[in-house]
């Protein structure tokens, strides 16, 4: 799941919601244990610039393999 977001970097609503906030959500259509290593979202950092389109598409190819 965590390949699969828009691009990443700047922009706050590029960060995803908390696990915790997730589950509440969607209690009965996904397994977030399995797939989310951290309540938070690790891997968005807030940044002066946003992830290039090449890095993005990248990322959601590793996702799919």
């Amino acid at each position: 799941l965590e390949q699969f977001r828009e691009i990443n970097g700047w922009l706050l609503n590029a960060k995803r919601r908390t696990v915790d906030e997730l589950k509440q959500l969607f209690p009965q259509h996904w397994d977030f244990d399995s797939e989310l290593a951290s309540n938070e979202d690790t891997l968005w950092t807030p940044s002066t610039t946003l992830e290039s389109q090449i890095d993005c598409a990248h990322r959601g190819y590793l996702g799919l393999l």
